[in-house]
């Protein structure tokens, strides 16, 4: 695939914090966002591309200032928090006040009718460039208010494998092999982001890896099994299967 240049994107981190708290997996957030920084640099091969970037200490200094201003100027409890680093170093740090969202239904997924290349460097790392990400949001027309219209959509590859949905992990429930269900979601290997709330679910236990085809899909819904998303600023939220208009 042809790349941007370098200059036309930034890295991105999207997470929540609750007034007083830090933000919600910082370290996490943190330490992708310097990774991505280093495999952009050698992607490109450019010694002004991602070659001059902030240390840890410096990045969550910029968010501690931002979102102290944030604090003191607004009566919010929570507030999202958005950090932008671009090929020069610059870090921009935007930090608004967030409603937590509360849903009593699932929300509703629709699955994609074509399937994204696992070997596009922008599924692993998170920023502005989100162009396999846009398309189908647009095609089926979601919303993140109109409950009547489709919540997020659903991806998956080339091999058919499912890989996340537009703004999130992804999981179903999985028989093992004693007939317990277990929260399953996709391996890196098929083409998503390494989000920071799959990291933090991996590292608990409470969800574990393993390759989710299309077909495993359709069956779960079938057999009426549980699917859930799960990002750092809604943490995890259940989700069901509904056929595309």
């Amino acid at each position: 695939m042809s790349l941007p240049n370098y200059s036309s994107f930034e890295l991105l981190e999207t997470t929540i914090k609750h007034r007083g708290e830090e933000c919600w997996l910082m370290d996490y957030h943190v330490e992708r966002l310097l990774s991505s920084a280093t495999t952009m640099s050698i992607i490109y091969s450019d010694d002004k591309a991602f070659r001059n970037v902030p240390t840890p200490e410096e990045v969550k200094s910029k968010v501690q200032e931002a979102t102290k201003q944030a604090e003191e100027s607004s009566q919010s409890e929570y507030f999202r928090v958005r950090i932008l680093l671009s090929y020069d170093g610059k870090i921009q740090v935007g930090v608004t006040p967030e409603t937590p969202r509360v849903n009593t239904m699932p929300l509703k997924i629709v699955l994609d009718n074509e399937p994204v290349s696992s070997d596009n460097v922008f599924l692993r790392h998170k920023t502005t460039h989100r162009p396999m990400y846009n398309k189908p949001r647009e095609k089926y027309n979601v919303s993140l208010t109109d409950v009547e219209r489709p919540f997020d959509v659903v991806l998956y590859n080339e091999d058919g494998n499912i890989t996340e949905t537009t703004i999130a992990n992804f999981a179903i429930q999985i028989p093992d092999e004693n007939g317990n269900l277990v929260w399953t979601t996709p391996p890196l290997k098929c083409g998503l982001l390494g989000g920071t709330m799959r990291r933090y679910l991996l590292e608990s236990g409470t969800i574990k890896e393993g390759v989710i085809t299309k077909e495993d899909l359709l069956q779960a819904k079938k057999d009426n099994r549980k699917m859930c998303c799960f990002n750092s600023v809604r943490k995890m939220y259940e989700v069901e299967l509904v056929d595309s208009v």
